[in-house]
């Protein structure tokens, strides 16, 4: 190992090292040589650290310090010298007389006046001429009725009087209006919802129903099994007589220009040529396809409809009782609405959603007089009774 380090220090850069290291520490003693010189010319060095007024040695701003050890035990200890001043002597403060306590409320009757019992409500009163729900109502249709996409008008008329407890409630010509939903189930029209009577005086009551199948024949005295169903039966019609054909022939052409197109087999498959003989087969073939889906979406559109012919009997089926007395011109007297007279008081009985948005804004009732002056006044108290608590508090040392 020490061999190793001799020979490297005989190699150039080894000795460059050694030349290097030996030229720094010359040039540090040398320079270290010149600054005590230097200090020891000039006088100074003195440390002046320590000392309790250094100014007496006359330092300049922006001379050097310097600082040296001393040995413990060689400095002296500095102490102060002992004030003889008296201390002041307090004067005592004047002594503020305590504040007097505030005198105690006078006294506040609470009463309460003697108040009547609120009186449950009374239930509403029966309306005396009336038909229960699911009444019957047996009419007769005065306009042909076509199914569609579009809401269409059920005119008919009452063909038989309405009797209910031995008294006449719907009589008969009275006429009846409503709207048919759109589309169509099977062959029936569907006619629910608001039904309007209107009798030959001109007065009308409005009433939810639903229009049911008649089938009554007269000179048997008999009714179909059909009587009753669901919906006003008609006859399924077709817009165009050759819809079908139209669509059946169109795809056919379809499948024979696709059929017709040249091919080409290959390894990864069979594929079309491209030539203008199968260009024209291709839009040949897409031109009878779309035509044959426009056929389609008609034939499930207004292409096949039911009609309902004028004449044909049904039934109105109530779904609320049925009251002449709230027959009025224009339905003023049920606020065109369908509605019963004691439900005219309180319109949230009869609409759920009314009733939900009238609960949610229904403001907080007002209390009686008495019982809010009462409160009022036991407010006042105890704000009194409170300021007098906390004026004691702090009056207290």
């Amino acid at each position: 190992m020490i061999a190793r380090i001799i020979s490297f220090f005989k190699s150039p850069a080894g000795a460059a090292i050694l030349f290097l290291v030996a030229m720094f520490t010359f040039f540090y003693f040398v320079r270290e040589h010149r600054e005590r010189k230097a200090m020891a010319e000039s006088g100074e060095g003195e440390n002046v650290l320590g000392r309790m007024s250094p100014e007496e040695i006359g330092t300049k701003p922006g001379d050097p310090v310097t600082s040296e050890w001393v040995k413990e035990g060689t400095l002296d200890k500095f102490t102060p010298p002992a004030d003889t001043t008296p201390p002041p002597v307090a004067k005592p403060a004047p002594r503020q007389a305590a504040p007097k306590p505030a005198s105690l409320p006078k006294l506040v009757h609470l009463y309460r006046t003697a108040q009547e019992k609120a009186r449950s409500p009374e239930p509403p009163k029966p309306p005396r001429t009336f038909a229960p729900p699911g009444t019957l109502i047996p009419c007769q249709l005065v306009i042909t009725v076509d199914s569609s996409s579009l809401e269409t008008p059920v005119v008919g008329f009452v063909t038989d009087d309405v009797w209910h407890n031995q008294q006449l409630i719907v009589p008969a010509g009275t006429e009846v209006h409503c709207f048919a939903k759109r589309g169509r189930v099977r062959d029936r029209i569907e006619v629910t919802g608001e039904w309007k009577f209107v009798f030959q005086d001109g007065r009308e009551v409005r009433i939810n129903g639903i229009a049911l199948d008649r089938d009554y024949d007269p000179d048997k005295d008999s009714y179909a099994i059909t009587d009753g169903s669901a919906g006003i039966n008609g006859s399924v019609h077709k817009s165009d007589e050759y819809l079908e054909f139209k669509m059946f022939a169109a795809t056919a052409i379809s499948a024979a220009a696709k059929s017709m197109e040249t091919t080409t087999r290959s390894a990864i498959g069979e594929y079309a040529d491209n030539s203008l003989g199968n260009a024209g087969l291709e839009g040949a073939s897409a031109v009878t396809e779309r035509y044959a889906q426009l056929m389609l979406d008609q034939i499930e559109g207004d292409g096949l409809f039911v009609r309902v012919p004028a004449g044909t009997e049904f039934y109105v089926y109530t779904l609320q009782v049925f009251e002449p007395k709230l027959a009025s011109v224009a339905g003023l007297k049920q606020g065109q609405r369908p509605s019963n007279s004691w439900q005219k008081s309180n319109p949230a009985l009869s609409d759920p959603a009314l009733a939900r948005s009238s609960a949610q804004a229904a403001p907080t009732p007002a209390l009686p007089p008495g019982i809010l002056k009462t409160l009022q006044e036991r407010q006042q108290l105890e704000a009194v009774v409170q300021g007098y608590l906390k004026t004691n508090a702090t009056a207290q040392p």
